[in-house]
Order: structure tokens, then sequence, then C-alpha cells
């Protein structure tokens, strides 16, 4: 009974462990598409694609802490059943086992919403302001 749980602890601690590699590897996507962006433009223009794509990670953090989490893995009992309206500001409660609703699933969940961010910043590189791409 001992060894089960022990095994159970690990085998939720690898569980983390993958989502957090994964988010690692998605993460440097970011770079790449970076990379990417910077080589096809003009020189002239290789700051603003940076600080664009820097704020691009930064304000996807902040907005999907703040309502993104919560409206990919709320509760929409209350108003509908296509988005959530619960656990906003990753204010979950579910149990220990769900590796999804951890932080580390956070950082999971968060760089796919980041790397989409930044392709589509890709599809308007060299074409757009930094000040016109916040709006």
């Amino acid at each position: 009974d001992e060894l089960l749980s022990h095994v159970k602890s690990q085998d939720l601690y690898l569980k983390h462990y993958q989502l957090v590699c994964s988010a690692s590897i998605v993460i440097l996507m970011q770079l790449g598409f970076t990379f990417l962006e910077v080589g096809s433009v003009r020189v002239q223009f290789t700051k603003s694609i940076l600080m664009k794509n820097m704020v691009d990670m930064v304000l996807s953090a902040l907005v999907y802490f703040a309502v993104g989490f919560g409206f990919a893995f709320g509760d929409g009992k209350p108003s509908n059943g296509f988005i959530g309206s619960t656990n906003f500001f990753l204010n979950a409660n579910t149990s220990a086992s769900d590796v999804h609703h951890s932080p580390a699933g956070w950082i999971y969940h968060w760089s796919y919403c980041a790397t989409a961010a930044t392709i589509v910043a890709g599809a308007i590189a060299e074409r757009t302001q930094l000040a016109a791409y916040g709006v």
C-alpha cells in the first residue's frame, strides 16, 4: 500500500515534469518564429519585431492568467456550455491529481496561447507599427 502511494506520487511528479518540458519546447518555438520574422523583414524593423514578440509573451501571460484559463477550463454551467465563467485568476478548486489545473498545466496551456499570438504577429510583420499592433 505504501509502495503504491509512492508510485502514484512519482507519477504525478513525472506528469508535471512532462508538462514543463513540453512547455519549454513550445516556448523555444517563439525564438524560432522570432528568427524567421527578423530574417524576413528589413533591418530597420528588427527592433520592432523583437519588442512585438516580447510584448506578446508578457501580455499573453497576463491575459491568460486573468481570464484565459477561466474561459478555457472554467465551469460554463451558470451561463452557457460554450465558455467558462469560473476559475479566473487560476482560482481552481480541483484535486491534487489534476495536472492540467496545476501551475505546470497553466504554463503548458499558456505556451500554446503565446505561440498562437506570435504566429499572427508574424503575418503582419513590417506592415504595422508596435502601437498599432496593440490595438
